[in-house]
C-alpha cells in the first residue's frame, strides 16, 4: 500500500511539474504575441524544442491551423 501511494505521489508530481511548465510557456507565447513579436514566438517554440524533456510544442490558430510547431513536418497542418 505504500509503494502505490508513493508511486500516486510520483505521477502527480510530474503533472504538476507538466502543467508548470505548460503555463510558463504559454504566458511566455502570449506576451511575445502582445508586443507583436512574432519572430520572437517562432524563436521561443525552436528553442523548447531542443529540451530534452518537452516533445513537441505547436501554436494554433482559431481554425485548428498549426501556426507554428517545434515539428517542422507539423507547420501548415490542420489538426
Amino acid at each position: 500500500m505504500l509503494i502505490q501511494h508513493q508511486k500516486n505521489l510520483d505521477l502527480q508530481v510530474k503533472i504538476d511539474d507538466i502543467k508548470h511548465t505548460s503555463d510558463l510557456i504559454q504566458q511566455s507565447i502570449q506576451y511575445s504575441m502582445l508586443q507583436g513579436e512574432m519572430d520572437a514566438v517562432e524563436e521561443i517554440i525552436a528553442n523548447i524544442a531542443q529540451s530534452g524533456k518537452i516533445h513537441r510544442v505547436s501554436l494554433l490558430g482559431a481554425g485548428f491551423d498549426v501556426f507554428t510547431s517545434s515539428d517542422p513536418g507539423m507547420s501548415g497542418q490542420r489538426l
